[in-house]
């Protein structure tokens, strides 16, 4: 199947689990060989959310959506946890002080 690059730079994206990530937003190719690399997804206009998606984590590309792996979601998840871990670490260190007075 041949896909033109208008079509998919407005290709949403999904896990094979079926949750929406958004649509590809940009995408890099290696000119040497001719190949794309990186896709970028933009959640939307409202959302902050962004993901980077190597080629190797493309399940499937349909002439309506792609089909990418599960474990996006949980390193998104993961990254969020440890953003707000020191946030947490350095709550307990402020309650730690407030103990001790």
């Amino acid at each position: 199947m041949i896909i033109g690059l208008k079509k998919l730079l407005h290709l949403p994206v999904f896990t094979r689990l079926g949750t929406r990530l958004g649509k590809i937003s940009d995408a890099e190719i290696d000119v040497d060989s001719q190949a794309i690399v990186e896709y970028h997804v933009s959640a939307g206009t409202f959302s902050d959310k962004n993901y980077l998606i190597d080629r190797s984590q493309v399940l499937e590309i349909g002439a309506d959506k792609i089909i990418v792996e599960d474990s996006l979601i949980l390193a998104s998840a993961q990254e969020k946890k440890e953003q707000a871990s020191p946030q947490t670490a350095l709550g307990a260190a402020a309650q730690s002080v407030i103990d001790q007075e």
